[in-house]
């Protein structure tokens, strides 16, 4: 399996939305734009089943993760 399908397993089987994030941390310099997006989806749903973002109890959604890499805002 190569480095970046194993690592959207990992993402997809990640338990948290803390969980996603720590694995970003730790591999991010590996990502390919697959694995970006994994990542987002995986945030935005693991916070919305959570009830929201664990840093801050906010919602998550995609334009919220997506909106700092924005050149115009919304």
């Amino acid at each position: 399996m190569s480095d970046a399908r194993a690592l959207n397993h990992e993402l997809l089987s990640a338990p948290s939305a803390g969980a996603v994030r720590a694995l970003v941390a730790v591999r991010a310099s590996s990502f390919n734009i697959v694995n970006c997006t994994t990542a987002a989806h995986r945030l935005a749903t693991l916070g919305a089943r959570d009830g929201g973002d664990a840093r801050d109890g906010l919602p998550l959604s995609l334009i919220h993760i997506s909106e700092p890499t924005r050149r115009t805002p919304i």
